[in-house]
């Protein structure tokens, strides 16, 4: 018989910003066990708002849409494994997390710094890099 689990997942990367528009935040992180995911945002000057997925995984991701362009938030993330054990941003020394979103839709295309190249070429077959 094991020995229940009595450790809190243990943050290995992030919270961090992925993606940050206009609007929309995608937020992660990882922990070195399956956990729920939770974040608690704050816009400034109102609520707090709080998103859970009850999905116990290791690669923790969150998308936050119609954010309001140019405005402050604050966040702080948790998870929990099975056993209840809980890993909390807000308590356990990281701080809390301060994002603002961008004044305006990015509208500028993209834009190829580098090749593409051919690095392979026959008669009947062409592979670019």
């Amino acid at each position: 018989m094991s020995e229940p689990d009595a450790n809190s997942p243990v943050l290995l990367n992030g919270p961090g910003i992925l993606y940050l528009s206009n609007n929309t935040a995608l937020i992660r992180w990882v922990t070195d066990e399956a956990s729920d995911t939770k974040l608690e945002y704050i816009p400034d000057g109102e609520a707090k708002v709080i998103v859970t997925k009850n999905e116990y995984v290791m690669k923790h991701t969150v998308i936050l849409t119609n954010l309001t362009a140019g405005k402050g938030y604050t966040y702080t993330v948790s998870s929990t494994d099975p056993s209840g054990n809980k890993l909390d941003t807000k308590t356990e020394g990281f701080g809390i997390t301060k994002f603002t979103t961008k004044t305006s839709l990015d509208i500028k295309p993209p834009s190829i710094i580098w090749g593409p190249s051919v690095v392979y070429r026959t008669h009947a077959r062409l592979v670019i890099d």
